[in-house]
């Protein structure tokens, strides 16, 4: 898995639970916005923090280890 411990506990516990079969990544947005970020926001206006899963966006509007992971576990079934 990548995961590069930024403080976040919960983003750890995220990297813990799933290891190689995920990749996670938290994009700090106080340096530069991506691209990709700044077209999300423009065209879906979803609540912050912006959870990705796949590419997708899903609906949890915080960081929250379990509905995160609840999304991360449908997609896994997914695949």
């Amino acid at each position: 898995y990548t995961y590069e411990y930024t403080g976040d506990e919960r983003i750890k516990a995220l990297a813990e639970k799933y290891g190689e079969k995920v990749v996670l990544e938290l994009v700090a947005l106080d340096k530069e916005i991506p691209e990709y970020v700044k077209e999300l926001v423009a065209k879906e206006h979803p609540p912050l923090p912006i959870v990705l899963v796949n590419g997708e966006l899903v609906p949890v509007g915080a960081v929250s280890v379990p509905k995160i992971s609840e999304y991360i576990d449908i997609a896994l079934m997914k695949h």
